[in-house]
């Protein structure tokens, strides 16, 4: 009997997730993209406050500890209580504008390309093969095409979180401020970190949420993958959030160094300066003034931060695009009943609940088999 249950169960499970795979099908592009853009919007407003921190301690030269002397932030309750009484309470939430866009911009092109690339590989029959590769293959990809298409929005990000003295009042203020003194490449200072930690990174976050997804699902006897959960998306995207941001942090922390040279005098009040000229040379000089540590300052509200992020994305990102495939659903099984009305008299007592208990009754009363004749409606419904 009991054997008998969990069977009708898994069976259930699987008609859900197999329902659920045709659903997801039928989003096209602009869904797919409205979906990311919602949870990198969300994830955003949330996590702000954690960049501010982190990158405020990525910035800082002077050893992140209690009772260091000449230390600006020295640990994170005591960084937000500093942060709180001499700028208020805004000022968790600088930058925030570009932030804002560049998740959102992120969250977009990142999720539609890896999307695009995997329906592609299981057009050519790869993927039921090679499902980690594929994924972190693609997830590379996404992450490389995404960064380029928002790195402007992180350098400024970066450095209206970093400023001692409001520069930039707005956004377009500060990328003429920035053109007209540094020259246009100086949008993508630091981007050749970006790309060497974001690739790696993305590719591991999308290979790692997906084997801990499916590992979940076995845990709980869901044995079919398409199956959604939304506590299994955010324990499976907190986890591939913090395993893939650690294994490339002192890159994420070469790139802001980078970010903010030829702005160091906008930074008096935040001890001393740090002066770099490419990513190698960076990386030397955090090592050796600051050690090991040095490399991985901000690593603690980073790693918060890409727990909640990560598990926020991929949590809304999967939200969202299961509820438009039910809208979806929903919106095409009333075209079919609306169709069915059109086809014969018998069914103009057809809802969308199904069929009316007399509609049998109905049919036995009409002599005319052209009358009583029942069609299949289109494909395209």
């Amino acid at each position: 009997m009991v054997e008998e249950e969990a069977t009708t169960q898994d069976e259930t499970k699987k008609k859900a997730g197999n329902e659920r795979l045709e659903r997801l099908r039928y989003l096209n592009h602009g869904e797919i993209v409205f979906a990311g853009a919602a949870a990198g919007f969300i994830g955003r407003v949330i996590i702000q406050p954690l960049d501010v921190i982190k990158t405020r301690f990525q910035l800082q030269v002077e050893p992140i500890r209690k009772g260091q002397t000449g230390a600006k932030y020295t640990s994170m309750l005591q960084a937000t209580s500093t942060i709180f009484r001499e700028e208020g309470v805004t000022a968790f939430w600088k930058g925030h504008t570009a932030a804002q866009l560049l998740s959102v911009t992120f969250g977009v092109v990142q999720f539609w390309t890896f999307q695009q690339l995997v329906k592609l590989s299981k057009t050519h029959n790869l993927y039921d093969n090679h499902k980690g590769s594929i994924n972190f293959i693609s997830g590379a990809i996404a992450g490389a095409f995404s960064s380029i298409a928002t790195f402007p929005f992180d350098i400024m990000r970066t450095r209206q979180i970093a400023q001692s003295k409001k520069v930039y009042g707005n956004m377009l203020q500060g990328y003429r401020h920035m053109i007209k003194n540094e020259g246009i490449l100086s949008l993508y200072k630091g981007l050749s970190p970006t790309l060497l930690s974001i690739m790696p990174n993305a590719g591991l976050q999308f290979m790692i949420y997906k084997f801990i997804d499916r590992q979940y699902k076995r845990l709980l006897g869901v044995h079919d993958e398409n199956a959604y959960s939304i506590t299994g998306s955010i324990i499976a995207g907190s986890m591939a959030g913090l395993g893939s941001k650690l294994a490339v942090y002192p890159l994420d922390l070469t790139r802001k160094r980078m970010q903010i040279q030829g702005f160091q005098k906008y930074r008096t009040t935040f001890g001393e300066q740090f002066t770099c000229h490419n990513m190698i040379n960076c990386t030397i000089k955090t090592f050796q003034k600051e050690g090991l540590a040095g490399l991985f300052k901000g690593c603690v509200p980073s790693m918060w931060k890409a727990v909640l992020t990560s598990g926020i994305n991929f949590a809304v990102f999967e939200a969202v695009c299961d509820t438009i495939a039910k809208w979806k659903e929903i919106q095409r099984l009333e075209n079919q009943v609306t169709v069915l009305k059109h086809l014969s008299p018998t069914f103009r007592n057809v809802t969308k609940y199904g069929v009316s208990p007399d509609i049998h009754s109905k049919v036995a009363e009409n002599p005319d088999p052209h009358e009583s004749e029942i069609q299949e409606p289109p494909d395209d419904y």
